[in-house]
């Protein structure tokens, strides 16, 4: 159960006059959650006690302890799994509470545990004690840490090492069971995440579903209906025929694909079980990382404050084929933490989003061109032949940039196997992204090996070649354009249209919602801090209250709707459609349930 735990200590004698004097005016302190430890371990590794120390594969605490400390805590973490196996044979322990610990294990593969351990925030107050003395009383905030929040943290954490580097297993068995080389991978992936890790802030329903950006093509938002339905099926065919077209001029390597935009999902062939960690892989790789909120806020905040410095790229009527590739730029790495586990501790792709300006003139804003240099093909793990590390670019004749990654998916959804790929990402000045994977094992993949940059520029000169096909153009239209820039003018549409998606409930300030998909991942959220008269915003409270519902929801499988009101007020509800989650917080103190429950219907129509 959730709940305070509490210690007394009394104050030096000498202050304890001026202590009792402030102590009904003085506001309680507190302290957040913080890191305990996280460690992978492996409990195969170790079978005896001379080499017991073998089973710790990754170790990253605040504070620096030795290493007896550290096997006491892989000890204390498998007999509390073990012991737990006695009451729950087929699932596992994930979840321990403390009285200032919160501990959670998740087995990320057969034998490889992953294991954390987070330190309870607390509140100091002070308070009378029977004897009239003043007593310093500390409370642990158990309740603030969200046991679906940290499992799932860990999950996702998993999921992006494995697209990034494969399986463990696979790596210790490429190396003849030697243990170094995934020692070095989970150092270099995990650091920077733990490190950066704010618990606080990732109490939220978002974080939880993790759910996908998409990027629906739909009619474009046109009042014409002969324009709108020309556009909607043009959009569809002139992106099936795009990559259709990369897919049957390599037809044995090119075998997956995935176009995105910004920061949001608009086609792919990947399994759905590693669909969500590529997606998130690309779009670190591209520069759009970030919750599709955030990002729109800090768009929000760049253009007013940067609108007269603002450089623009616009559409015309034909693109030269000599610059139609935007580029990556590095930049030096924040200090905001990422949302999820960064690709390498100390480089990583940066670019800033462009925003779109207008619908009729498809503006967008222009990226500023890098000036990375290309680097070599570096030397690979060992189980393949050299590769393209994750940091080389290509720089192409047109101007613009590619990159080559080493990525990690599967191909069965019965399978947790993976296999490696090599992912070969375009980033269009528009903000789309074209993302091409060619098996490693492949023997045409050895030109991705041998010669990236003409692999690279071969690809750009026939994507730039082909043209739109005329009989699905626009009839305001007479000019043909490349398939390229029909499809990136698209884009730009749809993308404007679904931002506006909602209509007036998307913009009433005084109701916030979110809507997730099961079956596809969907996830649309309006979650974010409002400011100004009657706006919601989301403090740890309604946070918390909304991760609840979430989890009552995964308890009662035939619950389809919920309804609960916050101290402050406000309405919390969510509902259910087989499939389909939508979750509400409406600010209007004086509403009433039937009045909250037609807002709830309105929300759904849009949806359901």
């Amino acid at each position: 159960m959730y709940g305070t735990s509490s210690t007394t200590t009394s104050p030096k004698p000498g202050n304890a006059a001026s202590s009792s004097a402030s102590s009904s005016s003085s506001s309680p302190s507190n302290t957040p959650a913080t890191l305990g430890y996280f460690c992978v371990y492996n409990p195969d590794f170790g079978p005896t006690d001379e080499t017991q120390h073998e089973q710790l594969l990754y170790y990253m605490a605040r504070k620096t302890v030795s290493i007896d400390v550290k096997m006491r805590n892989i000890g204390l973490a498998q007999g509390l799994v073990n012991f737990s196996r006695i009451f729950s044979p087929t699932a596992p322990c994930e979840n321990v509470h403390s009285q200032k610990n919160r501990l959670v294990f998740y087995e990320a593969e057969p034998g490889y545990w992953l294991n954390l351990c987070i330190e309870l925030g607390t509140t100091n107050r002070s308070v009378k004690g029977t004897d009239g003395k003043p007593r310093i009383i500390t409370e642990y905030l158990s309740h603030e840490i969200h046991d679906t929040v940290v499992s799932a943290l860990l999950k996702q954490a998993y999921a992006m090492y494995r697209v990034v580097h494969g399986t463990m297993e696979s790596l210790v068995n490429a190396n003849d069971g030697n243990t170094r080389p995934l020692q070095r991978h989970l150092e270099e992936f995990f650091e920077p995440w733990v490190l950066g890790w704010d618990f606080e802030k990732s109490m939220t329903l978002e974080r939880t579903l993790d759910g996908i950006n998409y990027l629906p093509l739909s009619s474009g938002g046109s009042t014409n209906s002969t324009v709108s339905n020309s556009r909607t099926k043009s959009g569809h065919q002139n992106l099936d025929r795009l990559v259709k077209s990369v897919r049957d001029k390599y037809p044995g390597l090119i075998t997956h694909s995935m176009v995105t935009f910004e920061d949001q999902l608009v086609a792919s062939d990947i399994r759905d079980e590693d669909l969500r960690a590529v997606w998130k892989h690309v779009v670190q790789l591209t520069g759009y990382e970030g919750t599709n909120s955030a990002l729109l806020e800090r768009k929000e905040e760049e253009e007013a404050r940067k609108k007269s410095k603002s450089s623009t790229f616009k559409f015309g009527k034909s693109w030269s084929n000599t610059s139609i590739f935007g580029f990556y730029r590095s930049s030096p790495s924040t200090t905001t933490p990422p949302s999820t586990p960064p690709l390498r501790p100390t480089s990583r792709v940066s670019s800033p989003a462009p925003s779109i300006r207008s619908v009729d003139g498809v503006m967008v804003q222009g990226n500023t061109p890098g000036t990375l240099a290309p680097s070599a093909p570096t030397a690979g793990t060992a189980q393949s032949s050299p590769r393209p590390s994750g940091d080389s670019e290509v720089i192409l004749t047109s101007g613009g940039k590619a990159q080559v990654n080493p990525m990690w998916f599967g191909q069965s959804p019965d399978s947790e196997d993976v296999d490696e790929y090599f992912g070969i990402i375009f980033k269009h000045k528009s903000g789309l992204c074209l993302s091409f994977f060619a098996p490693v094992t492949e023997q045409e993949s050895q030109r991705l090996i041998d010669e990236p940059e003409q692999f690279t520029r071969e690809l750009e000169e026939f994507l730039s070649s082909l043209t739109n096909d005329s009989a699905f153009l626009d009839p305001s239209e007479t000019a043909t354009r490349s398939l390229l820039e029909e499809v990136s003018r698209q884009m730009v549409r749809e993308a404007t249209t679904a931002r506006s998606l909602g209509g007036s409930l998307g913009n009433d300030k005084e109701i916030r919602f979110l809507y997730f998909n099961k079956m596809n991942l969907a996830i649309k959220a309006q979650l974010g801090s409002m400011t100004g008269k009657g706006g919601v915003t989301m403090g740890s409270e309604m946070a918390l209250s909304l991760l609840d519902i979430k989890q009552d929801f995964d308890r009662m499988p035939d619950a389809t709707e919920i309804t609960t009101r916050s101290p402050s007020n406000y309405w919390i509800v969510g509902k259910r459609f087989e499939d389909r989650e939508v979750y509400m917080i409406v600010s209007r103190k004086d509403s009433t349930l039937v009045q909250v429950e037609d807002e709830v219907r309105k929300l759904a129509s849009l949806y359901f």
